[in-house]
């Protein structure tokens, strides 16, 4: 039983202690993916929403985001983003913080919620 405890927490701990105090998550309002495609300049998934998701801060557009494929959590929120995109549901993209720019001059996701 202490081994589950552990195996469950302690990475939550981690988190938390390593995440940068005072680093801002920026969230998007919900919107509609309106296309998804692979990376040009790196490798990873690029993707528009509309409406315009109001989080500013890179070279192109404010409603356009990337995910880089040399994240763990790559293929986790990848497919996420591709079930949205498919279903049609509203996403809420997360991220860091404005002017944190990805490939392609994109702003870097975070994390995405999927809305109803």
């Amino acid at each position: 039983m202490t081994k589950i405890f552990l195996g469950v927490f302690i990475p939550a701990l981690v988190w938390c202690a390593v995440t940068p105090a005072g680093v801002a998550e920026v969230f998007s309002a919900p919107a509609k993916i309106v296309w998804v495609e692979n990376g040009w300049f790196e490798e990873g998934l690029a993707f528009k929403v509309e409406p315009q998701s109001g989080v500013a801060g890179c070279p192109t557009s404010d409603d356009e985001f990337s995910l880089e494929a040399s994240r763990e959590d790559f293929y986790l929120i990848s497919s996420m983003i591709l079930t949205a995109f498919s279903t049609g549901a509203n996403v809420i993209v997360t991220i860091h913080d404005t002017g944190d720019c990805a490939f392609g001059g994109r702003n870097k996701v975070e994390s995405v919620k999927l809305v109803k």
